[in-house]
C-alpha cells in the first residue's frame, strides 16, 4: 500500500513538473467583423479542470497539454466556436462571429403573440434575451427569501440556477461593450457564458462603483467611449420655499486613452427655466397674501418636481455610423457624425402623446428602427417613429395590460406581465412588431 502511494505521489510530482516547464502559448480573440479584441471569452476543454478566460486585450495564454484535444469558445452574443488543439496551435488569431438574427416574415405569420416563459413555479422579475434565442432570467417565489438567476432554454426549460439569499432589488444591465451585468442594491457582477446552457459571474464589486462608471458609458465610437455626466440634484431657492430639480444640463463627452472631448450638450430650455422661476414667485406671493397655506404649496412643489422639472431626457443611440440624440427638452432629433459634428436636426412630433406622462424611446438593434412607448388611456402602446420625418407612423397596442421591462429584439416586443394585479404572478411574453 505504501509503495503504491509513493508511486502515485511521484507520478503527480512528475506531471506537475512537466506542466510547470511546459511552453506557454499566447493567442488573441477578435470579433470577425470589427477585428476588435473580445474580453471575457470563456474557453472550456475536454478536460473539465482546464478552462481559460480571455483578458481585456482579447489575449489568452495556455499550455500544450496532451490530455487536451478540444477547445470550445463561449461569448455572449457570439456563436460558439470549437477548435482542436492542433487547429488552435496553428492560428495566431481566433475570430468569433456574432449571431445573425433572422427576422420573422411577419406578413405570413398568423400568430403574432407568443408566451415565452410561463411557469407557475416561479415569477419573472427581469430577463435577458440571448442572440441564440435562450434567456437568462431573474426569478422569485412568493414567501421565499432571495431570488434566483437561471438559464432558460425554451426547448428544455431550466438548465442552470444560481441562488442569492442576502441581496435585494436585482436587475440586469447591458452595457455599451455588449456585456451583461447582474445588479443588486449592494453590488454588481458581470455575467459570462461557460457553455451553451450555463453561465458564471466575475467577482462582484460595489454597486456605487458601477453607477459612477459603466452605467454612464453610453456608446462605443471609433475606439472611444461616449460618456454621460450623471444627474445631480440641484435646488432653486426663494424666500420660503425650495424647488428640487435634477441637473439643468447633461453633457456627453468622447473619452479615449489620452483625450476627453466635449461631444454634445442638452439642457432645460429657457422657457422651462422661466416657468420654474415664475412658479416660485407666484407661490411666494400667494403665501405672503395668505391665499394658500404652506402645506398646499409643498404639494404643488412635489407635483412640479415630479412632472414638470423631471430629469433631463436625452436618449442617445448609434445607428450605423450616425449618432442619434433625442433632445426631449426642445423636441427634436439631433443626428451627429462620430466626431460630434451636427448632420441635421429633425423636429420631433409627439402630439399624439401626453407629454406630462412618461415617454420612452426604444431602439431595435437588428431592424435599426425606433419606437416610442407610452400608456394611452390606461392601455399600453408602441408607436413606430420615422427618423426621416420625426413623425409617429404606426400604432401597436400591446396584447397584455400593465407590461413592464419592455425590450425590442429581432422584430419582436418582449415584456413581463403580472397575470393578476392582486398577487405577484408575472410571466414573459413576446409580440411581433
Amino acid at each position: 500500500m505504501c509503495k503504491r502511494k509513493t508511486k502515485y505521489v511521484l507520478l503527480s510530482f512528475v506531471f506537475l513538473f512537466i506542466q510547470a516547464n511546459a511552453q506557454i502559448y499566447q493567442r488573441v480573440i477578435l470579433d470577425l467583423i470589427s477585428k476588435k479584441p473580445l474580453d471575457f471569452v470563456y474557453i472550456t476543454t475536454n478536460v473539465k479542470s482546464i478552462n481559460y478566460i480571455s483578458k481585456e486585450s482579447g489575449q489568452i495564454r495556455f499550455q500544450k497539454i496532451n490530455e487536451v484535444s478540444t477547445y470550445i469558445f463561449y461569448k455572449l452574443g457570439y456563436k460558439n466556436k470549437r477548435l482542436t488543439q492542433k487547429e488552435l496551435l496553428s492560428k495566431d488569431t481566433i475570430y468569433l462571429e456574432r449571431y445573425n438574427i433572422e427576422l420573422p416574415a411577419i406578413e405570413i405569420l398568423s400568430k403574432k403573440f407568443d408566451t415565452v416563459v410561463r411557469n407557475k413555479r416561479f415569477y419573472i422579475d427581469d430577463y435577458l434575451i440571448l442572440d441564440n434565442g435562450d434567456h437568462i432570467l431573474i426569478t422569485s417565489k412568493i414567501n421565499i427569501k432571495g431570488f434566483e438567476v437561471i438559464y432558460y432554454k425554451k426547448s428544455r426549460g431550466i438548465t442552470y440556477t444560481r441562488k442569492f439569499i442576502k441581496e435585494t432589488d436585482p436587475g440586469f444591465f447591458k452595457d455599451c461593450f455588449m456585456n451583461y451585468h447582474l445588479l443588486t442594491a449592494e453590488s454588481s457582477r458581470q455575467i459570462y457564458l461557460t457553455s451553451d446552457s450555463t453561465f458564471d459571474f466575475l467577482p462582484k464589486y460595489q454597486r456605487s462603483q458601477f453607477d459612477s462608471s459603466i452605467a454612464n458609458a453610453m456608446l462605443v465610437v471609433d475606439s472611444s467611449v461616449i460618456y454621460r455626466t450623471p444627474n445631480k440634484t440641484q435646488f432653486i431657492q426663494s424666500k420660503n420655499f425650495v424647488l428640487r430639480i435634477n441637473s439643468i444640463a447633461v453633457n456627453f463627452y468622447k473619452l479615449s486613452k489620452n483625450k476627453i472631448i466635449p461631444f454634445y450638450h442638452v439642457q432645460y430650455n429657457q422657457a422651462l427655466m422661466n416657468m420654474i422661476r415664475n412658479e416660485l414667485k407666484d407661490w411666494e406671493m400667494l403665501y405672503a397674501n395668505k391665499t394658500v397655506n404652506q402645506s398646499y404649496i409643498k404639494n404643488q412643489l412635489m407635483f412640479f418636481e415630479k412632472v414638470i422639472a423631471k430629469p433631463i431626457s436625452a436618449p442617445i443611440f448609434k445607428r450605423n455610423d450616425t449618432i442619434v440624440v433625442f433632445n426631449m427638452q426642445d423636441n427634436y432629433i439631433q443626428l451627429l457624425n462620430t466626431s460630434g459634428d451636427s448632420l441635421v436636426a429633425i423636429p420631433l412630433n409627439l402630439d399624439k402623446l401626453n407629454k406630462l406622462k412618461s415617454i420612452r424611446i426604444l431602439f431595435d438593434e437588428f431592424t435599426r428602427q425606433f419606437f416610442v412607448h407610452q400608456v394611452v388611456n390606461d392601455s399600453p402602446y408602441i408607436f413606430k417613429l420615422s427618423l426621416l420625418t420625426g413623425q409617429l407612423t404606426k400604432e401597436i397596442k400591446l396584447e397584455k395590460p400593465f407590461p413592464k421591462n419592455i425590450k425590442l429584439f429581432g422584430g419582436k416586443i418582449y415584456y413581463i406581465v403580472k397575470e393578476k394585479q392582486w398577487d405577484d404572478t408575472s410571466y414573459l411574453y413576446s409580440q411581433y412588431l
